[in-house]
């Protein structure tokens, strides 16, 4: 699949079965710029989906799926199979069954996901909502790693989640000093995969709290957080109001709020509410991250993972000002790296590593072993 050329206009197939979702989308794709509608139906049979989409050779194929056991689950692993790097963003219904749509999706390989708008709002705001979020991501395409899209499995076991080789404390038995007291990890397109590989692999008696930040509406980020919670030791969890911020345990800003951080006497707990968003997005990296900078009096470690738009920039911006440091996930096993790009322009010596090298690259600047060398990610 080779788009890199700007001037060529981006395909698009969509299947769908739902009559005046199909619709909206194809008269959306009709009147955009720079975008062709390469076909627009509803799912009939894997067969005949499968050879469709195999004729059109489209740029990005918008598939609607209903459920996990659905047969257009079904379909989106055939197509991961046979096309292994064709990007796919999954149509899903805003529900419980939507985000395990999304996630399970997503661990399989999926680009990204839209949640379907409630016919019952009007046309109006189906149309609206879905220009909101289709365009953004269909107009990123080119810039995708189609090889890193690939080497994710239908399946899901894109790696290994040893998790056992890792389940050693920090430090355990030795006086260390502790760097930094909070790792602050933030991902948008393309980060899902990758955020799997990374919490898989980290010590479970990490011995500072990890906050993640992942742009998802509501529900998907209580789907998310129960599915990481079984790839690792460590404790994952959707974030409430006034949760106190602790050692080995990570937690989710949830959907639709923002997360943010204040200081109780010795602790830090996290805050909830529904402001403005930033960036278009609620939760807000950019948000969070200054509140942590401050609550933590700049002692923040921050990962970036795949992703795209403006949101974590800033936030990059006050953990590098306050003299904490920035992890970057590289080309190699991003999806998209336009946050990344963007934040080497403000810190460009900053480490650019394979999401596999990042748990070791945490514990290298994490921890200082008083009297020795610093200590593996094997512990």
């Amino acid at each position: 699949m080779d788009i890199n050329s700007k001037s060529r206009d981006i395909k698009v197939s969509v299947i769908e079965s739902e009559l005046l979702m199909r619709q909206i989308m194809a008269s959306m794709m009709r009147r955009a710029s720079g975008i062709v509608l390469s076909g627009a139906t509803a799912y009939t049979n894997e067969p005949e989906a499968v050879s469709d989409v195999m004729r059109q050779m489209p740029d990005v194929l918008m598939l609607a799926v209903p459920s996990v056991d659905s047969e257009e689950m079904n379909l989106f692993r055939r197509i991961r199979s046979v096309l292994p790097e064709l990007p796919v963003v999954l149509l899903t219904p805003r529900s419980r069954e939507g985000a395990k749509v999304a996630v399970n999706g997503l661990r399989q390989g999926a680009v990204d996901y839209i949640t379907k708008p409630d016919q019952r709002n009007g046309l109006v705001l189906a149309t609206q909502h879905f220009r909101k979020r289709v365009f953004p991501v269909v107009r990123a395409v080119p810039r995708l790693n189609y090889k890193r899209i690939g080497q994710i499995k239908p399946n899901g076991q894109f790696f290994n989640p040893d998790i056992h080789a890792y389940n050693t404390p920090a430090g355990s038995g030795r006086a260390y000093q502790l760097n930094y007291g909070l790792i602050s990890i933030h991902g948008c397109l393309g980060a899902i995969p990758s955020l799997f590989q990374l919490l898989s692999k980290i010590p479970s008696q990490i011995p500072v709290p990890i906050m993640v930040v992942q742009h998802m509406p509501k529900i998907f980020t209580e789907e998310l957080a129960r599915q990481l919670d079984d790839v690792t030791y460590l404790h994952v969890r959707e974030a409430t109001n006034n949760s106190a911020l602790l050692p080995g345990q990570v937690y989710l800003a949830p959907g639709g709020y923002h997360a943010v951080v204040r200081e109780e006497g010795s602790r830090r707990v996290i805050s909830l509410h529904r402001g403005v968003k930033e960036h278009q997005c609620r939760p807000s990296a950019d948000m969070f991250l200054r509140s942590a900078v401050q609550a933590y009096h700049g002692k923040v470690l921050g990962v970036f993972l795949s992703g795209g738009g403006k949101d974590g920039i800033d936030g990059a911006r006050d953990i590098l000002q306050a003299g904490g440091r920035i992890i970057l996930e590289n080309s190699e096993s991003s999806i998209l790296r336009d946050v990344a790009e963007e934040i080497k322009l403000i810190g460009p010596k900053l480490p650019d590593k394979p999401v596999d090298q990042i748990p070791g690259e945490i514990l290298k600047h994490l921890i200082t072993e008083q009297g020795h060398d610093r200590i593996s990610v094997s512990g």
